[in-house]
């Protein structure tokens, strides 16, 4: 089984939830709050906290927690890693719980780590639920057009800007479908990315990198002679046969959502 199976990550999943109904709008100002405050909450109290809020917003989706948790699998490496390089980081005069020639583990380094973990997990876990999972691409693009819209004014490109950003954003499964596909094809092929010395992986990642890259700039060739085919022109006003218009329920989840990120922050520097 590839690396990349079974998982949503950067897949939009079609429901009729409360959360599926928001305003990208509100989903988008409300992650950016979310990422300020996972940035700026210190104590293990307050990240458990934010991983509680990131669950309730899981259930307003009606995202099966599975579903939700399979986000996560690309990214576990670098959960790992986190992990690890807080947990062998102790200051001087900590009690040390483990000791072994150069490695050391202390309580308040092992805490850290879990902390770290949690911290790096709710980010992504929030974003990809926010962004993807409950968010299409073409109200994400409409999303962040809307909002810079101002900027417009001084010359700036939003919808350009959006219109990268959706791209990317739809592009994301299938480069990760592409690379699964690659690598299944190359170990095939006698390629190894598991077992041997570094520079034997390395050498195996190499055969799945250079026709990745060659793969990729094929689809944007594509996408770009359809995008001309079409006639698309970003200097040209387009209507949408969507509007984004704010209703009663999106201020309210914002309002609460905010509330409770306030609540947080003002708990964690309590409890520190």
């Amino acid at each position: 089984m590839g690396m990349f199976e079974n998982t949503n990550f950067g897949q939009y999943i079609a429901l009729d939830s409360f959360l599926h109904k928001r305003d990208p709008r509100m989903k988008f100002l409300a992650l950016l709050a979310f990422i300020i405050v996972v940035i700026i909450t210190k104590s293990p109290w307050g990240i458990l906290a934010l991983n509680l809020l990131a669950v309730i917003c899981l259930s307003l989706s009606k995202i099966h927690l599975r579903e939700a948790l399979a986000t996560l699998k690309p990214l576990l490496p670098l959960l790992i890693l986190a992990f690890l390089i807080n947990l062998f980081v102790t200051e001087a005069g900590d009690p040390l719980i483990f000791h072994w020639r150069f490695l050391k583990i202390s309580q308040q380094s092992l805490t850290n780590a879990w902390v770290m973990t949690l911290r790096i997990s709710a980010l992504i876990f929030v974003s990809n639920l926010f962004l993807s999972l409950t968010t299409t691409a073409m109200e994400l693009s409409n999303a962040i057009t809307s909002l810079l819209s101002p900027l417009s004014k001084l010359g700036l490109p939003v919808q350009d800007m959006g219109m990268m950003m959706s791209i990317a954003l739809r592009y994301i499964p299938s480069l990760m479908a592409e690379t699964d596909n690659l690598m299944k094809a190359q170990s095939s092929r006698g390629a190894n990315y598991d077992t041997g010395g570094l520079l034997l992986r390395l050498k195996g990642l190499v055969a799945v990198m250079v026709p990745l890259f060659i793969s990729s700039f094929r689809q944007a060739e594509v996408l770009a002679e359809a995008m001309e085919a079409r006639a698309y022109r970003s200097d040209i006003r387009r209507g949408k046969l969507h509007p984004l218009l704010l209703q009663t329920q999106d201020w309210i989840f914002f309002l609460i959502f905010m509330a409770s990120l306030i609540g947080i922050v003002v708990w964690d520097t309590q409890v520190r």
